[in-house]
């Protein structure tokens, strides 16, 4: 009925047998995936920061160049309606 065997006798490990298992950076390693946040992980994926900085920058100048078209278009628009509005009065 027991299915659990108990064995007393202990078998001897060499000491080759334990270097096998002390991998010390291995487990680092694993720590470090569990720990650190998932955006911080990809960041570090980055091989080439300053390719990475770059295209940063241009998406930000892109950003800025749009945004002060779209506001000068709406400029214009109000300047029309206005000129308009004056012109039939």
């Amino acid at each position: 009925m027991n299915t659990h065997r108990i064995k007393i006798e202990k078998e001897n490990i060499t000491s080759g047998e334990i270097n096998k298992y002390k991998n010390f950076k291995r487990l680092v390693a694993n720590y470090n995936n569990v720990t650190q946040p998932i955006a911080r992980k990809r960041l570090n994926k980055i091989r080439n920061r300053r390719i990475f900085m770059a295209i940063l920058l241009i998406i930000f100048i892109l950003w800025l160049l749009f945004s002060d078209v779209f506001k000068e278009e709406k400029n214009i628009q109000e300047k029309n309606k206005t000129e308009q509005q004056l012109i039939k009065k």
